[in-house]
């Protein structure tokens, strides 16, 4: 009887000291600020003896049935849809900086304030992956558009201060030249007015530098033709102890439709015959020579390999994420 007497105290104070937790208000263990923007990202490569870094600037959110050419509106919305994509689609905007060991190249530099300042992350992203502006010697220019430009330059003065900015000479002559600016309709010269005042500051301070296709911006680092988006849309190769990344700009704006589709075109190529042409030929190159690419508007950090898949079909490849530079 003793047991059972204990059993019954036992019960009764359960009993109470649930009452009493029931009346006290609940603590929500859980509770904490939702987060209000990702981790700024950037992401580290070797390409033999040298490290490329993937920086994001932003993401877009691009109404692609609008601006893609070659098919319907409900034909690109359903091969969106086929990879779980609906519209507008998240593009990425990518920047790469070159580390050679002996001096730093910055491949296209964002949207920067002339396409919002809200969403550009380039300038922290770049000083949290250990560099800082200063220390930046060159920038090397894919084209002139102004989601790779807009980061050169702020108020009227270069961002990057000592830094020579390399811009392919083709892409000069065209942006430059006002017999091209007055052959466009009036909504759409001011890329040509951005891509000027842009430059400016550069050209003011003599650290301008046009290039050729083929010329060696720096050690195992060549130009390559690569236009057709733009008139002067340069590639840059980079091929260190046998290994190889070629950073292609704007050879690709949506990939879950032109990898499929390499004959899709975007409102954004000037010489659309061009640009599908250009495509179909750096695909079909990076296919079959194995190497990787790395790409602007690829998605983060938009490097990779490119497979043949059936007649003028291909397939990406994104490497995956290491925590570890290897």
């Amino acid at each position: 009887m003793r047991n059972l007497t204990v059993n019954r105290r036992q019960v009764l104070l359960a009993a109470t000291l649930a009452s009493v937790a029931a009346a006290q208000p609940a603590r929500l263990w859980a509770a904490a600020p939702k987060a209000g923007q990702q981790a700024l990202a950037y992401y580290v490569t070797p390409v033999g003896d040298y490290q490329v870094t993937a920086l994001l600037d932003r993401t877009m959110a691009m109404p692609s049935d609008q601006l893609l050419a070659g098919a319907s509106p409900e034909q690109i919305r359903a091969w969106l849809a086929a990879r779980a994509r609906s519209v507008p689609t998240p593009t990425s905007l990518n920047s790469f900086l070159i580390n050679t060991g002996s001096e730093l190249l910055l491949v296209d530099s964002g949207g920067g304030e002339l396409m919002g300042a809200g969403g550009a992350s380039l300038q922290p992203t770049l000083q949290r992956a250990g560099y800082q502006n200063a220390q930046i010697d060159k920038v090397l220019l894919t084209h002139l558009h102004v989601d790779h430009i807009g980061g050169i330059s702020q108020d009227g003065k270069a961002r990057f201060e000592n830094a020579e900015l390399w811009v392919p000479q083709v892409e000069l002559d065209y942006w430059l030249s006002d017999a091209e600016r007055d052959k466009v309709p009036e909504a759409q010269r001011d890329a040509f007015e951005r891509a000027r005042t842009a430059i400016a500051p550069y050209q003011e301070a003599k650290r301008l530098r046009a290039f050729q296709w083929g010329d060696e911006v720096a050690p195992g680092v060549r130009a390559v033709d690569l236009s057709g988006h733009t008139p002067g849309h340069t590639g840059f190769d980079v091929q260190r102890n046998g290994e190889r990344l070629l950073i292609w700009g704007d050879v690709v704006h949506v990939q879950d439709v032109q990898f499929d589709h390499p004959d899709i075109t975007i409102a954004f190529d000037i010489d659309q015959a061009a640009a599908k042409s250009r495509r179909l030929a750096t695909f079909k190159d990076a296919a079959s020579g194995g190497y990787r690419v790395a790409g602007m508007h690829m998605a983060f950090p938009g490097i990779g390999h490119v497979r043949a898949k059936g007649q003028d079909a291909y397939e990406w490849l994104p490497e995956s994420f290491s925590a570890q530079i290897n």
